[in-house]
């Protein structure tokens, strides 16, 4: 049931395609198979999706914004999903300063939405970021999610080698 990310199950965001796919028995495993979905980063090649999905598990996307323009992103994340053609889109949307995020998150979002009407899009905002919602959107489209990163700090510490 891949049009069920982000309600009700588990997923992993891997950030190093190589590892994360060198992986994939151990995370179809853990926990008795509690991590269903799988998250690739726009680096990901289309074989690693495909290793994913014959793993069993479900493929999406995840993007940073990596101080790329609204614009920049958009096209950017558009030509990543005709690439790697993931079920479901993870945006992690973060900016040094908060003034312009609302407009940021909005641009990208409609200039996603624009092109990929149904896609399940995820805006993943760092904490306390919340009035950058788009608000009646979120209300309107039964295919956005919403969610506040649960860290309030710098993260480098926090991963070891072993991680994937």
């Amino acid at each position: 049931m891949a049009n069920r990310v982000f309600e009700d199950r588990v997923g992993l965001l891997v950030v190093d395609p190589d590892r994360g796919v060198g992986r994939l028995p151990a995370i179809k495993s853990y926990a008795g198979g509690l991590i269903r979905d799988v998250f690739l980063p726009y680096t990901a090649a289309p074989a690693d999706f495909a290793a994913v999905r014959a793993t069993g598990l479900y493929a999406h996307l995840w993007v940073a914004t990596n101080e790329r323009s609204a614009a920049e992103l958009v096209a950017d994340t558009l030509a990543d999903l005709a690439r790697l053609k993931p079920g479901a889109l993870e945006l992690d949307l973060e900016l040094s300063s908060d003034p312009p995020l609302p407009a940021f998150v909005s641009d990208v979002y409609y200039g996603i939405r624009a092109k990929r009407r149904n896609l399940r899009i995820r805006l993943n905002l760092a904490p306390w970021k919340g009035f950058a919602i788009p608000q009646l959107e979120l209300d309107a489209d039964a295919n956005l999610y919403v969610c506040e990163q649960n860290y309030t700090g710098n993260m480098d510490g926090l991963l070891s080698p072993a991680d994937v």
